[in-house]
């Protein structure tokens, strides 16, 4: 999946995708995965860059 599909999550709000990204993994009745395998794709497939200035 990772190697044809990435996300670019820009800034806080939009972070909840690797939530709900691991919670398809692990639930949807197709996919079935097992946790490890569930978080090395999500790992792969999500990209975050956030410009906020933090002190």
């Amino acid at each position: 999946f990772s190697d044809h599909n990435v996300f670019q999550l820009n800034d806080t709000h939009p972070s909840i995708a690797v939530a709900e990204m691991m919670r398809i993994l692990l639930d949807d009745p197709d996919k079935r995965l097992d946790w490890n395998e569930a978080w090395d794709i999500t790992c792969r497939c999500m990209a975050y860059t956030n410009h906020t200035l933090l002190p």
